[in-house]
């Protein structure tokens, strides 16, 4: 508080002779005159840097030291966020690369399950293919068979129509049947 009562009443000093000097401006050439307005500039500057010291200085000083703590502290929080996106991105490239991996490996599986079901049902097909094959064999036997039954049967009736008409005389029945018995047994080792 005293050095504002200081301050102020070398400030009105000042002024006065400030307002001396703008009235005759003459007198800051005359060393009587110019050496008091010097000091006493020198003692306004002395107490102002002493009064700032005192009151404003420390709050200056305060401010810039909060600030370079705020300042730290953002710089920090900015460091530690790069750091988790960084490990952020390193974990997210380390999924992709494991659903990357993943999703081969469902492909592989599929096209591994494709093939298998295919060979199944070509395996499948050969064998009804087979199985059809043999049916159609066997039919085509039986109907060789039956074919040359009743073509064995014909010609026996034909050759005993002719024997009759050759013997002039009628076969019987039973006749008839034991030479078609004959010819059958005949045809049958000469077709095996």
């Amino acid at each position: 508080m005293c050095s504002l009562g200081v301050l102020s009443l070398a400030s009105v000093a000042s002024v006065a002779s400030a307002a001396e000097v703008e009235a005759n401006p003459q007198l800051l050439v005359k060393p009587e005159t110019a050496i008091p307005a010097a000091i006493s500039s020198i003692i306004m500057f002395v107490l102002l840097v002493l009064l700032l010291k005192k009151t404003a200085w420390g709050v200056i000083i305060q401010g810039l030291q909060d600030r370079e703590v705020k300042i730290r502290s953002e710089i920090e929080s900015a460091e530690n966020a790069r750091l988790q996106a960084n490990a952020a991105l390193e974990q997210y490239q380390k999924e992709l690369a494991e659903a990357r991996a993943s999703a081969n490996q469902m492909i592989q599986q599929a096209k591994a399950d494709a093939q298998k079901v295919a060979d199944e049902l070509r395996s499948k097909n050969e064998g009804e293919l087979n199985s059809m094959k043999d049916r159609a064999k066997t039919e085509i036997e039986a109907a060789k068979r039956m074919a040359l039954n009743e073509i064995y049967a014909e010609i026996s009736l034909l050759a005993t129509q002719v024997a009759e008409k050759i013997l002039e005389r009628e076969i019987r029945p039973a006749d008839q049947q034991k030479l078609v018995d004959e010819a059958l047994s005949q045809l049958s080792s000469k077709e095996v």
